[in-house]
């Protein structure tokens, strides 16, 4: 049995797939079957080696951006970088893996 014991605004049970899907199945499994369960601080810890994303405003709306490049700097520049543990806290699992998976996902 695993506890998850985070604010639904930061995850809710139903998306712990989208956390899978940012860190690795394998690594949140063994994760969670050495804690038994899933707090700030182990997120921190699963979170730590995923790369940065970044904020940006583009004509008064707020993106979150999976990664820094030609293109998206082309589109969102300037952009600030914020690690993925800040991303998730600020904006919910569900927005993250929305930018990763669509490069960029608005937030406001």
């Amino acid at each position: 049995m695993i506890t998850i014991d985070l604010p639904p605004n930061i995850l809710k049970d139903s998306e712990l797939w989208q956390l899978e899907v940012i860190v690795g199945t394998e690594k949140v499994a063994a994760t969670l079957h050495h804690t038994g369960r899933l707090d700030e601080t182990v997120l921190a810890k699963l979170l730590a080696d995923v790369p940065s994303l970044y904020t940006a405003l583009r004509n008064t709306k707020l993106y979150l951006v999976a990664y820094r490049n030609e293109l998206t700097e082309a589109d969102f520049d300037p952009m600030t970088e914020i690690k993925a543990f800040e991303a998730v806290k600020r904006f919910g699992l569900q927005k993250v893996e929305d930018a990763g998976e669509k490069v960029y996902t608005r937030i406001e």
